[in-house]
């Protein structure tokens, strides 16, 4: 109960208390005895308005205890998120910099909390539905998100290096080589499984002379040593099976989750090269293609 109530209150008993000995004083027959009974009456008054009053302090009190306790847990929920995770600390600290830094200005902080608060909106509807990036023919721009999709996979990644247009040369580049070598080495750490499919001309593959041969023994090597959860296999383009024959671009799935091709030929249709997260009708498509080229494949 706050002071003003608390003062009200002591106005009503003492206001009652002149009453209480007015009436009592036409019951007795002296006025002693009418201010006594007065004052007792008062006082029983009293102890009435200190019940509500203690009552509605303890009141007051488990509603601010409740309140500040939601709070309390609220912050407790997010707290090792918070801790765990630079980027939302960081973020955090410039939504709280940019509030206070609003607070001067009434319109200034509706804009903020408003600005925040749809980007929030907007952030909700979109996160969890299909995204598709198209790289189109920047293939280190793909190669980036490749490896980033690498460096994220827990459970599978099937790959496939189909060397047309020169894309062994363009893909496996000395620019970028040692770094998505290494990505697929931490991520069979992880207990990622990493199945690769080389498609190359039948010169590259019998050809011990070929650049291209001494290449992709190299780097067949290279990628034997990280693991043995990575399983390399070697297809020559003369040995396409019909039902394939109508691609000749690369492509990647990961975790029934990323999808990505390079810009060429896919099933017949000439397309720019993409990486998609999320699409669950992108995947069983290319699995589908990776597991007819891995069957007549050959153990690298």
């Amino acid at each position: 109960m706050t002071r003003k109530q608390l003062a009200i209150s002591g106005l009503v008993v003492i206001s009652f208390g002149i009453i209480a000995t007015y009436v009592t004083e036409l019951i007795f027959d002296d006025l002693k005895s009418a201010v006594i009974a007065g004052l007792v009456v008062s006082l029983y008054a009293l102890l009435f308005e200190l019940r509500l009053a203690i009552q509605s302090a303890r009141e007051d009190m488990r509603n601010d205890v409740t309140l500040s306790s939601e709070r309390l847990s609220a912050i407790l929920a997010i707290q090792k998120d918070v801790y765990d995770n630079e980027w939302l600390r960081k973020t955090l600290g410039l939504i709280i910099e940019l509030r206070k830094f609003s607070e001067n200005q009434s319109h200034d902080l509706r804009r903020v909390e408003d600005i925040i608060s749809e980007a929030i909106r907007r952030a909700r509807e979109q996160i969890g539905t299909p995204h598709k990036i198209v790289t189109g023919r920047d293939e280190l721009d793909r190669i980036y998100r490749l490896n980033n999709c690498l460096q994220e996979a827990t459970r599978y990644v099937r790959a496939v290096t189909f060397d047309a247009r020169d894309y062994l040369n363009e893909f496996w580049s000395a620019a970028f080589l040692n770094e998505y070598v290494e990505s697929n080495a931490e991520a069979i750490k992880r207990g990622v499984i990493i199945e690769r499919i080389f498609i190359v001309d039948q010169q590259v593959i019998s050809d011990v002379n070929n650049p291209k041969h001494k290449k992709l023994k190299e780097l067949l090597r290279r990628l034997k040593r990280c693991g043995n959860a990575m399983h390399l296999f070697t297809l020559a383009i003369q040995d396409i099976p019909e039902e394939c024959s109508n691609s000749d671009n690369s492509f990647l799935v990961a975790d029934d989750h990323v999808t990505s091709e390079s810009s060429g030929k896919s099933d017949g249709v000439s397309i720019e090269g993409y990486v998609c997260y999320g699409d669950k009708d992108n995947v069983r498509p290319l699995l589908n293609r990776f597991e007819v080229l891995r069957s007549i494949a050959q153990p690298a």
